[in-house]
């Protein structure tokens, strides 16, 4: 860009031609240099005595400069430097490098068809586009494409909502009485406290309690001999299970399942507070959903409204399991209620209830349990199959151990006893197991009987599994056992493949002895 100041030539006689003499109020005009590379005149030897600075302008000396300056004191004034005649030029900023190209439109377009950086210069944005987006309020960057590089992604943006969300948000917020939202607030909150109140006491008078001794559980029916000696058991699908009175079972061993199970047993109200609410945070916010249930609770759960443990269905579950516990608490006794729990509940191996489980661990029956057999039972309640000593047996130590103090806290036993317990000796899993199952010829008789009373004497199945039936039979044990004798005499030496049937009948009544 280039800008000239224009006046009239001064005629040649002029003084300011003359001898490169300036008058009063002139400059002398300066001697055209070359101009370099930044825009400034260059300095030619001469300028420096002659005191004429590289910039253009003629300068002075320091010591002419403050000879001028005493020559004027006491002089006239000088009048104002008027305009000066000369030609001026601003000559532009010469560079090294040259203008960077401008990006070709039909390549961008191609490029962004193509899904590949456009190359090219910087790019070029419509003005009046960018004072439109100033006006909406929008952002927009001017991004530069570096030479021989792939262009920078702009910057992400979250999405504005569209203009009718946000006009709905803004007329609903204007419309809203704030007033009657803190009203609602104040109301709901006597309803949330009041409500569990109302719906439990609503609860606890509909619902109905059975009696001791209603609920019937699965048992195991035993088949006996003609003289009353036992044949062979049926035992149900869940299990090997047998009933007892509570008067059957040890103290000590009641006291060590109380320690183990609930040691306010006979002072709750037949549920924990505490256990129902840590209940209800795990299965609203996740986490641990097993403990803190009392003996009552336990029982209701297992005999009556299953043992659902997550989401709404465990919420409704332990609501019902809260309701039950707490009535039957009012209506059993302690010891109808301890009776009936351990009968039903399980102690790993197969075995429901306290009386299976002596003959599982222990092949003892349950009057013969001593204290330190009743506490490693009372142990294996909380996890019957991985705290099988057979599986892991410092684990069951442990547990016995804690069962052991317990007993001692609740005054059960006394430390002097608590230091003589030694852990008892049990069975091998697989004579536990195999208490369960009948083979043999007695298998055959269990099988032959169970058909029969399906089939002949019209009991169902259910009445079979929980019943605890004692059926008699009419085989005699020495004519089945001389049935055994001759057919192992008569297979003795024979393929092993080879099988062998007897059966003795008495002619008289058609009787099956054998």
């Amino acid at each position: 860009m280039c800008s000239a100041r224009h006046a009239r030539p001064a005629p040649l006689d002029h003084p300011a031609h003359q001898g490169g003499r300036a008058t009063r109020g002139r400059r002398a005009t300066a001697p055209v240099r070359p101009v370099n590379n930044e825009g400034q005149q260059d300095r030619s030897p001469a300028d420096t005595p002659n005191g004429t600075a590289g910039a253009g302008g003629p300068t002075q000396s320091s010591a002419g400069h403050r000879g001028g300056r005493r020559q004027s004191r006491g002089a006239t004034p000088r009048s104002p430097v008027p305009p000066d005649d000369r030609l001026t030029t601003i000559l532009p900023r010469v560079r090294d490098d040259a203008a960077r190209p401008l990006r070709d439109p039909i390549e961008a377009v191609k490029a962004a068809l193509d899904g590949r950086p456009p190359t090219g210069g910087t790019e070029q944005r419509d003005p009046l586009e960018l004072a439109a987006a100033a006006l909406d309020g929008r952002v927009q960057r001017h991004h530069q494409q570096p030479l021989g590089g792939a262009r920078p992604s702009p910057p992400q943006r979250k999405r504005p909502l569209p203009e009718w969300i946000q006009r709905i948000d803004r007329t609903w917020l204007r419309r809203i009485n704030w007033s009657w939202v803190r009203r609602g607030c104040y109301l709901a909150v006597p309803v949330l406290l009041l409500l569990p109140i109302v719906t439990f006491a609503m609860a606890y008078l509909i619902v109905d309690i059975p009696r001791p001794g209603d609920i019937r559980t699965n048992q195991v029916s035993t088949i006996l001999a003609s003289d009353g000696s036992e044949l062979a058991k049926i035992v149900p699908p869940e299990g090997n299970r047998e009933d007892v009175n509570i008067a059957q079972v040890p103290v000590p061993v009641r006291q060590a399942v109380i320690a183990a199970e609930d040691r306010n047993f006979y002072s709750n109200p037949g549920f924990s507070f505490t256990g129902f609410a840590r209940a209800v945070k795990n299965n609203i916010f996740g986490g641990d959903t097993q403990g803190g249930s009392t003996i009552t609770q336990q029982y209701v759960k297992n005999a009556l409204v299953g043992s659902q443990r997550a989401g709404i269905g465990g919420l409704i579950r332990k609501a019902k399991e809260l309701v039950i516990a707490t009535k039957m608490s009012g209506e059993w006794s302690k010891d109808d209620v301890l009776q009936a729990y351990l009968n039903i509940i399980y102690f790993g191996r197969g075995a429901y209830g306290i009386s299976a489980a002596s003959a599982a661990y222990f092949n003892k029956p349950v009057e013969q349990l001593t204290v330190a057999d009743g506490a490693l039972l009372a142990a294996l309640i909380q996890r019957p199959s991985t705290l099988d000593p057979a599986v892991d047996l410092e684990g069951a130590k442990e547990r016995w151990n804690w069962v052991l103090d317990g007993m001692v806290d609740i005054g059960a036993l006394s430390p002097k006893d608590r230091a003589a317990q030694a852990f008892p000796p049990t069975l091998p899993p697989e004579q536990a197991w195999a208490q369960n199952r009948t083979t043999g010829p007695n298998g055959l008789i269990e099988r032959q009987v169970t058909r029969e009373l399906l089939e002949l004497f019209n009991i169902d199945e259910q009445t079979l599994n929980t019943q605890g039936l004692q059926v008699t039979t009419s085989i005699e044990p020495q004519a089945q056992k001389a049935a055994e004798d001759a057919v192992s005499k008569y297979l003795e030496g024979q393929n092993p493949d080879m099988r062998a049937a007897v059966v003795s009948i008495d002619p008289h009544d058609g009787a099956v002895k054998a």
